[in-house]
């Protein structure tokens, strides 16, 4: 089992180096969980999904980010999805309680629930599910989004190697990493 592992945001800029972080991985003992990126800040996220976004940082976004699965993850949000931060604790560096961890720019409106010092556990509970951001967070399926990573099968899981394995990682990669990782793949196991 692996005590460290690295999360590999994928960007359509960055697919050519997954083998590469994978080998990397791979020789220090580090699990390798690629997963596609998403927007750096709530704020993005809920106007690219609300068709919001400013015409200059949506062509941005579409050059960077892999969003043809969207509408198929949010379909999957039950409707009576409950946002994981509502019972975790976020706080910055003023002691104040946030409302998550989901990357609103310093200051933003509506994010501070108060100071750690003033409430019971309870209260704290209580208000962060009446913020006014969770709303349209909750909405628009930012929420969801952003607390279900979605690892396609094109990215693959890149396990450790083992006799069974090329089989799978073929089914899941490109053929251009496909023959990479094959290639890989024999060079390990005929050191082992």
């Amino acid at each position: 089992m692996h005590s460290v592992n690295c999360s590999f945001h994928v960007y359509q800029f960055n697919v050519q180096e997954m083998e590469e972080a994978a080998r990397f991985c791979e020789g220090n003992g580090i699990a390798f969980q690629p997963c596609e990126a998403f927007f750096n800040g709530v704020p993005d996220t809920i106007a690219y999904l609300r068709k919001e976004l400013s015409p200059a940082r949506l062509h941005q976004a579409s050059r960077d980010l892999l969003v043809y699965y969207l509408d198929n993850l949010l379909k999957e949000q039950p409707s009576d999805y409950q946002c994981p931060q509502w019972n975790m604790l976020s706080v910055d560096e003023k002691s104040n309680i946030v409302v998550c961890c989901g990357g609103f720019p310093r200051n933003y409106p509506g994010t501070v629930v108060g100071s750690m010092f003033d409430l019971t556990a309870d209260e704290i509970i209580e208000k962060k599910r009446r913020m006014p951001v969770c709303g349209p967070c909750m909405g628009s399926g930012a929420a969801y989004w952003q607390h279900h990573r979605h690892t396609p099968a094109f990215i693959g899981r890149f396990p450790k190697p083992n006799k069974d394995i090329v089989y799978r990682i073929g089914k899941l990669l490109p053929d251009k990493l496909r023959l990479a990782a094959k290639k890989y793949l024999r060079r390990k196991m005929r050191r082992s």
